[in-house]
C-alpha cells in the first residue's frame, strides 16, 4: 500500500451454468458489480426457452415462439 491508497481485490470469477433468461440476467447483474462472469450453455445459442424462429408460408414470414409449450392440468394443478 502506497500512502492512503488501498489495493483493490481482483474481481470474483463466477461461472453460470445455463444461458436462459435467468442465467443472462444473473450475468448482467454480476458484471455491474465488477465480477468476471462466464456463461456455460449446452445449446448453440443463448435464451433457453425464450426463442422464436422464422416460419415461412403463404408468401410471408412470421416469428413463431418455441418457448413454453406445456400447460396441462396434471403438471400445473394449482395454477389452473
Amino acid at each position: 500500500m502506497i500512502g492512503n491508497q488501498q489495493q483493490q481485490p481482483p474481481p470474483q470469477r463466477i461461472a453460470i451454468v445455463g444461458g436462459g433468461i435467468s442465467g443472462i440476467a444473473c450475468s448482467w447483474t454480476l458484471r455491474k458489480h465488477d465480477s468476471d462472469v462466464d456463461i456455460y450453455e449446452a445449446d448453440d445459442r443463448l435464451g433457453g426457452h425464450a426463442n422464436s424462429v422464422p416460419f415461412h408460408g403463404n408468401g410471408r414470414t412470421v416469428a413463431v415462439d418455441t418457448g413454453f409449450v406445456v400447460l396441462d392440468e396434471e403438471t400445473y394443478r394449482e395454477s389452473l
